[in-house]
Order: C-alpha cells, then sequence, then structure tokens
C-alpha cells in the first residue's frame, strides 16, 4: 500500500521488515522501490541480492521472482544508460516469462517494453519491434512507476496495456 501511494519511505521501512523476515519477494520490491526513488545503485543492492538467492531454484513461484527481479535490474540499468547491462538482464527475463509465465500473469511482458526501448536507444529499431509488440499484447505492469515510464516511452502503445491490477 505504501509503494502504491508513493509513500517509499514508509514502504522501505515495511519492506526491510520483510527482508530480515527472509521474505525473497521483498527484495524485489525493495528494488522498485530504490528505481523510483532514482537511487540506482540502491535498486542494484537490492535486485542482485535476490537473484543471487533464487538462481538454483525452478519452481514456478521462483520462476516468478526470477522475472520480476530479472526485468527491474534490467529496468534499473537502463534508467542507468548501461544499456549492454540492460539487454543482457532484459533478455534473460524475457527468455523466462516466454518459457515459464502465462500471458495472464500480473507483471508479464514489462521485460519485453524495457528492451524494446534500449533497442531504440542504440538504433536498433528493427530488433525493437517484435519487443514493443509483444509489450503491447502481454504486459500486464504491477505499479504506477511501471505504468509510467511506458507512457514515457511508447505513448501510442501504452493505450493499449491494461491498468487494472496497479494497486
Amino acid at each position: 500500500v505504501y509503494e502504491s501511494t508513493g509513500r517509499n519511505d514508509e514502504s522501505i521501512d515495511a519492506y526491510t521488515m520483510a527482508v530480515q523476515m527472509g521474505n525473497k519477494q521483498a527484495l524485489n520490491n525493495m528494488g522498485r522501490v530504490y528505481i523510483a526513488k532514482d537511487d540506482l545503485p540502491m535498486a542494484e543492492t537490492y535486485l542482485k541480492m535476490g537473484i543471487e538467492r533464487t538462481k538454483n531454484t525452478s519452481d514456478a513461484t521462483d520462476y516468478l521472482l526470477q522475472y520480476k527481479l530479472r526485468r527491474n535490474l534490467g529496468w534499473t540499468y537502463l534508467e542507468g544508460k548501461r544499456y549492454l547491462e540492460a539487454e543482457r538482464e532484459l533478455r534473460t527475463a524475457v527468455n523466462i516469462s516466454v518459457n515459464h509465465l502465462t500471458k495472464e500473469t500480473v507483471g508479464n511482458g514489462m521485460a519485453s517494453c524495457f528492451l524494446g526501448n534500449v533497442y531504440d536507444l542504440t538504433e536498433r529499431r528493427k530488433e525493437s519491434e517484435p519487443y514493443w509488440e509483444r509489450c503491447r499484447t502481454v504486459a500486464k505492469p504491477e505499479t504506477i512507476s511501471e505504468y509510467s515510464t511506458i507512457v514515457k516511452l511508447k505513448p501510442d502503445i501504452a493505450e493499449f496495456i491494461p491498468t487494472s491490477n496497479i494497486f
């Protein structure tokens, strides 16, 4: 609730308690809040911690968490203009999405949106097209900051993305 309403400091306090209790999802959430705060080094730190804790697991829940962690780390690198690293993480997230998640999974498709933007920014527009199409047809953002990023990047695609999973 704190994160959804933009109360980032309070959400960090709540997620810190969850991390201390061993909640791996809270590491992803902390990373996401730090992206929203534009504190990219802290976002990267929490997301890498989460990746380290989930890399040797293979159940469906952990695939979803691995997807989110990689998507958000790629997003962090994208925001920091670290395009090569962003591409690596986002391609990994897209592969997890395609192979292990359903189209209906909340949060799915967003890695394709971010990867399309990486290709646009690195003047590889032809490579970006299939990712923007997947973004348009699959993306289901979880947070306002995810959706607002797509509005900023590609307003013509944002109008097709459902926002019913936000909040």
